[in-house]
């Protein structure tokens, strides 16, 4: 079967967006008296804002109620995240390669449904994605494959047509176990990488420094028969 949708995970894959969420998510827990030690971060990239909430609560003492805290959480990011917005550049090459061949594109996010919405508006993508799935539309988030599956419907095409492209473990986990071939960008790329990350189809191994647009198209054509 033919790849015929690209399926994206967004902050760090699509959005340089990493580094503010880990600082909004300082600013929420240090509110708190919260401190995950910094050893711990890299263990929550591309966990799901409600997973995430749901491990401080079970772990760090976190209280209040999960959408009451969600909100407050999204706020903090979005006003970091206001006019701090960007795509990857070789991310969005590559965006605007599929675009232009009439790939069709869909986001799987982790994130709130508004924070999708806005960040793919600050940084000038919106147009090219007319299907987001946030994990809060699911019953399970990432590493469960539900989001990815979701976006798979609502693209109307089979799981096995599609593309997924992540920078986390737990993203790679659930997009293979959507059936779906995978492209794998690590955000921590601090070595060992996680044992996740050997799943990939494909890996750059070195995260956005190694990726180029060029580079993925020319792996999947070889691989895949991808027809760009």
């Amino acid at each position: 079967m033919s790849l015929s949708t690209v399926i994206f995970d967004l902050d760090g894959t699509l959005i340089d967006s990493e580094a503010n969420y880990h600082h909004s998510d300082q600013q929420f827990l240090e509110a708190r008296g919260i401190h995950l030690p910094e050893e711990h971060w890299k263990d929550v990239v591309g966990v799901g804002s409600r997973s995430f909430l749901r491990t401080l609560q079970r772990d760090y003492g976190l209280t209040g109620d999960l959408d009451d805290l969600l909100a407050e959480k999204d706020s903090c990011y979005l006003k970091i995240a206001r006019g701090n917005t960007r795509a990857f550049p070789q991310m969005q090459l590559f965006v605007e390669a599929c675009h232009s061949r009439g790939i069709k594109m869909a986001v799987a996010s982790g994130s709130s449904r508004e924070a999708i919405e806005k960040t793919l508006g600050w940084a000038g993508l919106e147009q090219y994605f007319p299907v987001r799935v946030s994990a809060d539309e699911v019953a399970g988030g990432k590493p469960q494959p539900d989001i990815f599956i979701e976006a798979a419907r609502r693209m109307g095409v089979d799981p096995g047509e599609c593309l997924v492209i992540e920078d986390s473990q737990y993203g790679v986990t659930a997009g293979k176990a959507a059936g779906m071939v995978c492209a794998a960008i690590p955000t921590v790329t601090t070595p060992p990488l996680a044992e996740a990350f050997l799943q990939a189809d494909i890996l750059f191994p070195g995260g956005m420094t190694e990726f180029t647009a060029e580079g993925l198209i020319h792996q999947l054509t070889e691989r895949f028969q991808w027809r760009m």
